[in-house]
């Protein structure tokens, strides 16, 4: 009996099983520390998770419950193509867990905890692939999953896919080099494509370069095989584009559409120090800092004894060194990504890395951990080596003292001492490796412990657990949590929106703020008190429109100024509706205070004409008071607010020609609509290709109003049907995909045909 239990604890399923329940029992115990839901009532969430990912994958799997899964949707700024949401974000199939609950927070948990599986799973696949004990996978595994990265972004759902699949990547990728053996690869691949594109294009790089160096510099082939191998790799990777293809050409329609394009690489301002990298290594070091000019680094850092089982592969004299040379060449590379930005750059995919603060640095995190692989395969212990190497990691993390955490800083040289221990008194038993093990796991818990925090919010609020319940109005999605931030107007898009992400249309984010509103490379953001943004652009509010109504022809010559909103909306009303002087104007007395003149007034949102080195410049002001420099000698300066008599004179012009629709939804919209003399059918709707517009039946072409941001349609008097339609052809890029599956399935089956055949 002993000796069955002793085989069953030594065999490779039992592992996979221990280090899957493992990882997910501390994960658990975790949670159960820091009162979270659903042990407690901290919500699961913090940051973008809580605003963005968790409400949108709640939004999707009900999309799916429901069958209201749409292609376009208006609950982002002015409204945005879904595909991007569901392309970037979503279309994991790891996610589909979800589909098993109900509420958000049990959605937004099963897929960290399958995920946290998975990646268990696919760690301790490449460990024992390597000849790793089972002792050593189990260390090796717990390192990966709770390594600095997954701490940082652990959160962050949409991130954890690529970071799941890596060892099996890297695994396809030795079978394709060593074997010349691609279908894994290939699968993988495009599995890594489909899940994050983004990420996939940073290892489709690491791929190329791993290639290069050991096809090319490490094995001692002929030049003719090493070409028919760089043949294999890159035709690898082109079946596996074309196997997902239909995804690929979604992708890219979606980013032409939106016109979302590259950042420039001078925007990437961020400061790299090597004592920033250097504490990126030790354990618990997991914050990410993402601020344009301030100090950045990877999330690295793995548990302790890794982290000096890699350092001592490079001692290991039953090592090669040949593997330690290439080994350290490898490092350096990724390393160079972490301080050149140029290199960072290209490996975000030509966008800018403010804000994207080392999302592949886990290549490095498993590349370490794949060093103390290797070193306790060969293991051979040398004490006064390990003591050297601990006594300089001591002396370093003594140079680092003022620059970590004290709480992570104490643990780390407890943690350091503790490996000390561990070599004074190294054996071989089996109680010494429980031993370790419990250290490794209580290290583990302390750091997970440490580094999550759940958003407590307003725990007296009801339904704040199940926090994503919707209310529909009209074309908008109202949240009922309570919280401020999420139930600002629907235009308030600084970073971003409830339930979407704040990407738009980049026409749109240049048109805003000539009337009014804020934009940056992703965001809008309009205020909710400007009443002329919220009649013409279809927010709820005293005066309301639908989003397609009949203005004047003039509106094709509108020309507005980006300095002076007053006179760029006083432009949009006349041309659309004739209608001029909409602002009426008061003239503010200043009062001195010490160096500057104080502004007073009882308006709740105004324009103000300002002047500043001889210009006029006229924006938006929300303020009771405001103040100026005294030495710019303004004691006198000019508002101005929207006339309520023009403002409903506007509305119920533009009210009469509104759109009666007999259907709606985010990507269909039928109605009736009534066109005069001189006039076009005006949407407050963002132009895109993959709008089809149908009028009496017939599909017309569409226009771009408003600095080419909006769409509109130009057709005869009278009254119309209409129909816009949102709508992308997949039929050719469906039919690739779907034939390159086909071939890979007679591909595989052939060959696993003739191999029978020959034996």
């Amino acid at each position: 009996m002993k000796d069955r239990l002793s085989k069953i604890v030594k065999s490779n399923i039992f592992n996979y099983i221990f280090n899957i329940i493992l990882i997910i029992s501390i994960f658990l115990l975790v949670l159960i520390i820091k009162d979270i839901s659903p042990f407690g009532d901290k919500l699961l969430g913090k940051g973008d998770a809580l605003v963005q990912y968790k409400p949108m994958l709640y939004d999707f799997i009900m999309g799916i419950k429901t069958g209201t899964l749409e292609a376009y949707s208006f609950n982002n700024a002015l409204g945005n193509s879904y595909m991007f949401n569901f392309v970037y974000y979503l279309i994991s199939p790891f996610n589909l867990i979800a589909l098993l609950f109900k509420d958000a927070d049990m959605m937004f948990l099963s897929v960290i905890l399958l995920k946290m599986a998975i990646a268990a799973f696919t760690m301790t696949f490449y460990a024992k692939k390597k000849g790793a004990s089972n002792f050593v996978s189990t260390i090796a595994t717990i390192s990966y999953v709770f390594s600095g990265w997954f701490l940082a972004y652990w959160y962050n759902i949409m991130w954890l896919d690529t970071f799941i699949l890596f060892p099996l990547l890297q695994y396809a990728l030795d079978k394709l080099l060593k074997e010349n053996k691609s279908l894994l690869y290939i699968f993988v691949l495009a599995l890594i494509y489909i899940t994050n594109f983004y990420q996939a294009f940073s290892i489709l790089i690491y791929s190329l370069v791993y290639f290069i160096i050991y096809n090319f510099f490490y094995k001692k082939d002929k030049i003719l095989i090493k070409m028919k191998s760089l043949l294999l790799f890159l035709g690898s990777i082109f079946i596996a584009v074309m196997l997902i293809y239909v995804y690929i050409y979604t992708l890219v329609v979606v980013k032409r559409q939106m016109g979302l394009g590259f950042s420039d690489v001078s925007e990437a301002g961020y400061v790299v120090s090597a004592i920033d990298f250097i504490k990126s290594m030790f354990y618990g070091v997991a914050k990410v800092t993402t601020e344009k000019s301030g100090p950045t680094y990877p999330n690295i850092c793995v548990n302790i004894i890794v982290f000096i089982g890699a350092i001592s592969f490079f001692f290991n004299k039953k090592i090669s060194v040949r593997d330690r040379l290439y080994a350290f060449i490898g490092l350096d590379l990724l390393v160079c990504c972490v301080f050149f930005k140029e290199i960072d750059y290209v490996m975000h995919m030509f966008h800018n890395v403010i804000g994207l603060t080392f999302r592949y640095s886990y290549i490095m995190s498993f590349l370490m951990i794949v060093l103390f692989i290797k070193n306790a395969k060969y293991f051979e212990l040398n004490k006064k080596k390990t003591f050297i190497i601990i006594g300089i990691l001591l002396v370093i993390l003594g140079i680092c003292y003022k620059h970590i955490e004290f709480n992570i800083f104490v643990f780390n040289v407890v943690s350091l001492l503790i490996c000390g221990i561990f070599i004074l008194f190294y054996s071989k038993n089996e109680l010494f490796k429980i031993l370790v093990l419990l250290v490794v796991i209580i290290q583990s818990i302390f750091i997970g412990t440490y580094n999550f925090i759940g958003d407590e919010g307003d725990t007296t609020l009801e339904g704040n657990k199940n926090s994503y319940t919707q209310e529909k109005i009209k074309w908008r999605v109202k949240s009922v949590t309570g919280k401020d931030y999420l139930n600002q107007n629907l235009y308030y898009n600084q970073n971003v929106l409830y339930q979407y992400t704040s990407m738009t249309y980049n026409d749109v984010l240049n048109m805003v703020p000539s009337l009014g509103c804020t934009s940056g490379p992703n965001a809008m953001n309009c205020n909710s008190e400007d009443k002329f943004i919220n009649m013409i652009f279809n927010v709820k509010d005293e005066y309301y429109l639908e989003r397609i109504y009949s203005v004047n022809k003039d509106i094709l010559k509108l020309i507005m100024n980006v300095d002076n909103v007053k006179y760029s909306q006083e432009q949009v009303i006349e041309m659309m509706t004739g209608i001029k002087d909409i602002f009426d104007k008061e003239t503010l007395i200043g009062q001195e205070e010490d160096d500057r003149i104080t502004f007073k007034t009882d308006k709740k949102y105004y324009l103000v004409d300002y002047l500043d080195n001889g210009n006029v410049f006229n924006y938006p002001q929300t303020y009771s008071s405001f103040y100026l420099e005294k030495n710019l000698g303004i004691s006198e300066i000019d508002i101005y607010t929207l006339n309520e008599e023009k403002l409903k004179e506007v509305y119920d012009y533009l009210s009469k020609n509104q759109i009666n629709y007999t259907y709606f939804s985010d990507s269909l919209m039928e109605g009736e609509i009534e066109v005069g003399k001189e006039q076009l059918i005006f949407t407050s709707i963002p132009y895109d290709e993959a709008w089809h517009v149908y009028i009496d039946g017939k599909e017309v072409e569409t226009i771009k109003v408003l600095e080419d941001a909006l769409l509109a349609i130009d057709c005869g008097e009278g009254k119309h049907k209409i129909k816009l339609e949102y709508k992308v052809d997949y039929k050719k890029p469906l039919l690739i995909s779907i034939s390159n599956f086909i071939l890979l399935l007679f591909y595989m089956v052939f060959k696993r045909f003739k191999l029978h055949i020959e034996e």
